[in-house]
């Protein structure tokens, strides 16, 4: 009886603390946010960069045809091609691209952020589902993996054709 008396006692204290803290999750999920909404504007591009560790690395995690029509892996870019050539292509790609937050998840490495995205890309309509995982590190990020749909980047964005393969089984 003493025991149970001592762990209800103990629970009861330990809840009564101060809850206005966030967790170690709840700031990297909110650095991530911060840093994407930066990321995505023009005007406040420069002070995501300051966000982002010096050996930053960005990952584009998709597959496209390279000039032989094999898959090849995505895009990559350090802390300035990032900035400078990846934000470049977007803007040029995706024509007035905005995106809503459908979830996100914080953890003591990082974050993850679901989204939604509309544009207008020159072959269509560009409306492409996200997952942008984050690596933070002492309240810096350093890198961010980008997983959406690399069918719609290729029809949408690169305008290449979907072809039937026969393929027959051994």
């Amino acid at each position: 009886m003493k025991k149970v008396a001592l762990l209800v006692l103990v629970l009861v204290v330990g809840g009564c603390g101060d809850q206005s803290k966030t967790s170690l999750g709840d700031d990297n999920l909110e650095l991530a946010r911060q840093f994407l909404a930066f990321a995505s504007s023009d005007e406040n591009r420069a002070q995501a960069l300051d966000m982002a560790d010096e050996n930053f690395e960005f990952r584009w995690m998709g597959l496209l045809p390279d000039e032989n029509g094999e898959l090849a892996p995505g895009l990559v870019f350090d802390k300035q091609g990032y900035f400078d050539e990846y934000w470049k292509s977007v803007d040029e790609f995706l024509v007035g691209w905005t995106y809503k937050e459908i979830d996100g998840f914080g953890a003591k490495n990082g974050a993850t952020l679901l989204l939604e995205g509309r544009s207008k890309a020159k072959h269509g309509d560009y409306n492409n589902q996200y997952a942008f995982v984050f690596n933070i590190v002492d309240g810096k990020i350093t890198s961010i993996k980008e997983f959406n749909s690399d069918l719609l980047v290729a029809t949408r964005v690169y305008d290449y054709e979907l072809v039937e393969l026969n393929v027959e089984n051994p």
